[in-house]
């Protein structure tokens, strides 16, 4: 498959940030007449369950459509997610229904042969895929699809108002530069030590890093063409090293620390990540987790000739497990977590939902902790959604790559122009199959 066709496919997969009004999807299409699916145990490999507040409102809703049915879900932390489902699944494990961390790791489990093809379970039920405006495209895999979406995620930047207004610095706007957003780092850093509070934070992920030259169009993460990449090492780089404005990536790595606690212990005041996290904020806020503070969110900045408004983005899905043991109950679980009926619940708990109808979209406005105002809802509806590392039969590999090289050049242990020719090289060679 061409470069040109994954991107345009992936792309596809991501309209439907806007699309959605006035569909709807009926949640259970073809089993409800099939009144006998509906006992037993049913399970889900997901990660960091216990934490989640739409993952624990998804088994509630589930259970409570169908009482003689329990959801039980395996729960394996985020940063295992991967390497674990793979060896799990290698071992012939039996999990119904498997949630897809990304899609490199679908791709990967679908070539090992792990995941059921839904092609046949769609079209016995005569499911309905038009509301998802081509989103299964991206979910596809040799023209076949092994997934249904139910979560739809952009990167958004988070800021924590009370942070800004005890400096005395102006809101950011969904309209901002990246040079704009380092030199509102710099009035935002005060403090030393333990103290310190940082204008910005970047995690650890290499993506935080490599996704904004994806966002401002000027390139693919999976073409193994990396010089484009330079200037914006060198610009975060410049924020962690020269101004010291952003927590280093090698403190963050050593204290093993969560993105969510430095944001929600008010260390950071901005944070650029994925719409995800306003679910997390919510749940915490509104459970007494965490102290209560003032926050919002706004486009991820550009740089100069990039359309505000543009970013990157992925669907998120899931699967039946080849070796499932209840293969028709996990079919209608994934076919109603993807509908109307699922998508009100991710949106109730602050998630954004692959299907997003008005209904939905009034529903996820009125979750009890969502900002308000206007810039946090447009934040939502980007104007250009970029898919960050879009299917390729490589990804796997690539993404690992991507992710040792982009630890090298951040930590100093490389140059930038070392971790990118090396970046290429390697790419190059896994393409090549070396």
């Amino acid at each position: 498959m061409s470069l040109k066709k994954m991107v345009s496919i992936a792309l596809a997969s991501l309209m439907a940030l806007t699309a959605f009004s006035g569909c709807s999807q009926k949640a259970s299409q073809g089993s409800s007449e099939s009144g006998g699916i509906y006992k037993g145990t049913l399970t889900l490999c997901t990660w960091d369950s216990a934490k989640t507040q739409y993952l624990k409102d998804t088994q509630a809703a589930y259970q409570k459509l169908h009482p003689d049915v329990t959801l039980k879900m395996l729960d394996i932390t985020a940063s295992d997610y991967i390497d674990k489902v793979t060896v799990m699944l290698a071992g012939g494990d039996t999990t119904d229904v498997i949630d897809f961390k990304s899609l490199p790791q679908m791709g990967t489990l679908v070539s090992q042969g792990r995941m059921e093809k839904l092609d046949p379970y769609i079209s016995k039920a005569k499911f309905d895929m038009t509301p998802y405006n081509e989103m299964e495209e991206g979910l596809k895999v040799n023209n076949s699809v092994y997934s249904l979406p139910f979560r739809d995620d952009v990167w958004v930047l988070y800021y924590n108002k009370d942070l800004f207004d005890k400096a005395g610095v102006t809101y950011p706007t969904n309209d901002m530069t990246w040079d704009q957003y380092r030199d509102t780092a710099k009035k935002l850093t005060s403090g030393s030590g333990a103290s310190k509070v940082y204008g910005a934070y970047t995690h650890t992920w290499a993506e935080a890093v490599q996704d904004w030259w994806v966002a401002d169009g000027k390139g693919s993460l999976t073409d193994g063409k990396y010089d484009g990449l330079k200037s914006y090492y060198e610009f975060f780089l410049g924020m962690q090293n020269e101004d010291g404005s952003m927590m280093s990536y090698a403190t963050v790595k050593a204290a093993g620390s969560n993105y969510l606690g430095y944001f929600t212990n008010q260390q950071i005041a901005m944070i650029p990540m994925g719409s995800w996290m306003a679910s997390n904020l919510i749940y915490n806020f509104n459970t007494g987790n965490y102290k209560t503070f003032k926050w919002g969110m706004v486009n991820v900045p550009h740089s100069p000739g990039t359309k505000a408004g543009s970013t990157v983005g992925a669907p998120t899905g899931d699967g039946i497990n080849v070796n499932a043991k209840n293969k028709a109950l996990a079919w209608d679980f994934i076919q109603w977590r993807s509908s109307e009926d699922g998508a009100l619940v991710h949106a109730q708990s602050g998630q954004m939902p692959a299907l997003r109808t008005d209904k939905v979209m009034k529903a996820l406005s009125e979750v009890k902790g969502m900002p308000a105002d206007e810039n946090s809802m447009a934040a939502l509806k980007p104007g250009k959604v970029y898919p960050n590392l879009p299917y390729d039969q490589y990804g796997a590999q690539i993404n690992q790559i991507l992710t040792e090289e982009n630890e090298l050049i951040m930590t100093g242990s490389v140059s930038v122009d070392k971790g990118i020719a090396d970046m290429t090289s390697r790419v190059a060679a896994a393409k090549a199959g070396k």
